[in-house]
């Protein structure tokens, strides 16, 4: 445990952050009404649906830069870069479809495309860090197929609970979840 976020922490939150407008505007085009209705002064209320649109389009852009420049700087391998290009293509597709099929649910169908991209660039993450945990003193645990060694389940819920910062070419994660032994 360092007591810091790392530049890896910082590039995740990055991430996050440029997707979220991409994500969020599409639930505010499928309510517009309710929120018009409200008196709540969302983008498709204020400044219209061509715009907001326009703004998904932009942070979507924005939140593909973001994803690549995680992956160059983390080392993440194929498995991240390969869900995020293919998941990135559908959350494209369906904001395009958006811009054409200006119903409720085409808002809908990049709301949720917007889900799964998020959902699966972070599983990509976790799937590829436990390979990036320093590796424990003494003999390690083997275990699943060829014998290769395993981790144990805190060292797994560190790389689930945060993303660390990059130590010497490889991943430090931040864990005070991790027992003392």
């Amino acid at each position: 445990v360092t007591g810091s976020v790392g530049v890896g922490g910082l590039l995740l939150a990055t991430v996050i952050f440029l997707w979220t407008p991409a994500h969020f505007y599409n639930l505010a085009l499928a309510y517009k009404d309710d929120y018009a209705r409200g008196g709540f002064p969302m983008m498709p209320v204020v400044r219209g649906e061509t715009e907001t649109r326009k703004h998904i389009l932009w942070w979507l852009g924005a939140t593909f830069v973001g994803a690549g420049v995680l992956a160059a700087w983390a080392s993440l391998g194929w498995v991240y870069v390969a869900t995020t290009v293919t998941l990135g293509a559908v959350f494209l597709w369906a904001v395009i479809r958006l811009h054409f099929d200006r119903t409720e649910s085409a808002a809908f169908r990049a709301f949720h495309a917007s889900n799964a991209y998020l959902g699966s660039l972070l599983l990509a993450v976790v799937v590829r860090t436990p390979a990036l945990l320093p590796a424990r003193k003494g003999k390690p645990k083997t275990g699943g197929c060829g014998g290769r060694p395993t981790q144990d389940a805190s060292q797994l819920g560190a790389a689930v609970a945060q993303f660390g910062q990059r130590d010497g070419g490889g991943l430090v994660l931040l864990s005070h979840a991790r027992a003392a032994g």
